[in-house]
């Protein structure tokens, strides 16, 4: 377990930009299209709530805190990003627009082919996995129902069979009580995906969303300009 520095703040390591509506969409845009490649690219995530993000950083599961950078987004980017890519399906799900951006970037760069569908409810792979098809045909998108154990070693067993799981894009919708417990796992497990996106189940867009991504990803001094700069490091 990492063991706490005398200093949160250098501990914590984290940093809040609110950015403009048109600044964010822009940047999310040159950001999908990007993580998909590069020996850095696989601890990406879309967490609910600026309560939840400081839940984990207090939380036992921070082993790695120090090398994340989090870039706050409100959640209205999201759903104008889904509109502004023609995914009306996805308008009414909290933090899909950033998921529909990553499916578009991905048109030009032909490189997410496979995805696979994580979530506690049927009817929501049903809804998300008819989106997928009628949206994106060309994706080959498995579903699977999360039915885990709540404790003990059972559940640690459940979860370790998912480190055998080799697919381009894992999209995790979790109820947000779990999704800092799932983070923490995947961060250890190393499940074998270019780009993974956890979701909050929630039936309110009015909440604010993050975007997580290793610290190593940008070069020093890349507060202003760290999408061109992350861009550049990973089609290299």
């Amino acid at each position: 377990m990492y063991s706490l520095p005398a200093h949160r703040e250098e501990y914590l390591g984290i940093q809040f930009d609110l950015l403009s509506k048109s600044q964010a969409v822009q940047r999310i845009l040159r950001w999908v299209a990007a993580t998909h490649t590069g020996p850095h690219a696989k601890a990406v995530g879309c967490i609910n709530s600026r309560q939840m993000l400081q839940a984990y950083c207090d939380s036992e599961y921070c082993d790695q805190i120090n090398e994340l950078q989090m870039r706050l987004i409100d959640s209205s980017t999201f759903l104008h990003t889904a509109r502004t890519t023609g995914s009306k399906l996805f308008e009414s799900v909290t933090g899909a627009g950033l998921f529909a951006s990553v499916l578009e970037a991905n048109r030009d760069h032909r490189v997410v082919k496979q995805m696979h569908l994580l979530s506690r409810k049927n009817k929501q792979l049903e809804t998300w996995q008819g989106a997928i098809g009628y949206l994106y045909p060309e994706m080959d998108c498995t579903t699977c129902l999360l039915d885990a154990p709540q404790t003990g070693t059972e559940r640690e067993e459940y979860w370790l069979e998912l480190t055998l799981l080799h697919t381009d894009l894992l999209l995790v919708i979790l109820p947000r009580s779990e999704l800092i417990q799932w983070l923490a796992y995947y961060q250890r497990a190393m499940i074998h995906t270019k780009v993974c996106m956890l979701l909050a189940e929630s039936d309110s867009v009015e909440i604010e969303n993050c975007v997580l991504l290793k610290k190593h990803q940008f070069a020093p001094n890349s507060r202003k300009n760290w999408s061109s700069l992350l861009w550049q490091q990973l089609i290299h």
